[in-house]
């Protein structure tokens, strides 16, 4: 009884709790200040140092099975210099494995010669960079502004179940991954936590309101919409803040409205030349290399803002509008971000939003 009186005035001093607003659970989230909050389930990084889940600011943040962590880099400046260096070659690796998919979309040929174009001296695809820069911003969905989506599309054979595998992968359990998902399975299992989600196969019907609550579902998720759901019961009504990034994959890709094109970034696949070999996933190595990239963007967070509005800006000189310089300036300032320690240099800024002039 003691113990129950001590809870209901604990309660009582904390006040009215609305876990709509006040619940965060595993993923990344926003500090008062703009830092990067990292919620592992069994630790939170709360923007200096490690703590148990709890209070921490206005917030709660339950604790849950551990997610992986980002790779602790040596106190010792030479082992660390040695990291990064190592860390560098695997991201090259990374880059040089998505390049074996053959991409197909527009901005990704040479309109010169109708072959593969080659940006920035690096030899590697755009897709590829912006695979990695999605991959990058699902990892921090929930601290960011506005949540770029991708939809991969193809024929049977093109690769897309295995790139789901290889992002799965590296993403761990921050992906909520399936074939056969309806957007309330997909809600229900993200919930209160900031987890992305990757929908392999995703149903081509228009008709079907599976189809169009999944899109729905990726629409408000985009910006951070409030998603209601209630029952017959009152006492069973839910709320929370949309804030996954959506992966999805189909053969086909059905009819989108232009508001939700303009939050979706399509990236077409060809089927691989005859001969070409399978890629080999390594799954130990590209798990380990997840970890580097929670690193590498808890590292470089505070210039996540410069770095966009230089995407951004240019993007915007090209005529788009902000949308698309959140939308396509969002996928690549964070391969920038991870890719180099620097701010972006106007002249990769440049090279890299040049595939996208609306004017041509």
């Amino acid at each position: 009884a003691r113990t129950a009186d001590s809870l209901i005035d604990a309660c009582g001093k904390r006040g009215p709790f609305d876990p709509a607003e006040k619940l965060r659970g595993v993923g990344a989230w926003r500090g008062p200040k703009g830092e990067l909050i990292l919620h592992a389930g069994d630790e939170v990084f709360d923007g200096e140092e490690w703590r148990e889940p709890g209070f921490i600011g206005e917030f709660v943040y339950p604790g849950a099975p551990a997610l992986p962590k980002p790779f602790m880099t040596s106190d010792d400046e030479e082992e660390a210099e040695r990291q990064l260096q190592r860390f560098q070659a695997e991201i090259e690796a990374f880059l040089t494995l998505l390049d074996s998919w053959n991409w197909a979309a527009e901005f990704d040929q040479d309109p010169e010669t109708g072959g593969p174009r080659e940006i920035d001296g690096s030899g590697h695809r755009l897709s590829s960079l912006m695979i990695l820069g999605w991959i990058a911003c699902a990892l921090v969905g929930g601290a960011l502004e506005w949540r770029p989506m991708i939809w991969l599309t193809g024929e049977a054979a093109t690769g897309k179940s295995t790139l789901q595998k290889l992002i799965a992968i590296v993403m761990g359990a921050s992906l909520v991954t399936s074939s056969d998902a309806t957007a309330a399975g997909i809600y229900q299992s993200v919930g209160y936590s900031s987890r992305a989600a990757g929908i392999d196969e995703a149903e081509a019907d228009p008709n079907s309101m599976k189809m169009k609550g999944m899109v729905e579902l990726v629409r408000q998720s985009s910006s951070g919409g409030n998603i209601l759901r209630g029952s017959n019961d009152p006492k069973k009504w839910r709320g929370f803040t949309a804030r996954s990034s959506f992966l999805l994959s189909s053969i086909v890709i059905p009819p989108l409205f232009g508001q939700d094109l303009t939050r979706i970034t399509i990236l077409p696949l060809s089927p691989l030349p005859k001969g070409a070999k399978k890629p080999k996933i390594d799954a130990g190595r590209w798990a380990a290399f997840g970890t580097m990239l929670r690193a590498r963007i808890l590292d470089n967070w505070e210039r996540w803002e410069e770095t966009l509005a230089r995407y951004a800006e240019e993007l915007s000189r090209l005529g788009h509008d902000n949308r698309g310089g959140e939308q396509l300036g969002g996928l690549l300032a964070m391969a920038d971000m991870v890719r180099f320690d620097a701010p972006a240099d106007s002249d990769t800024v440049s090279i890299l939003c040049a595939p996208f002039d609306k004017r041509d």
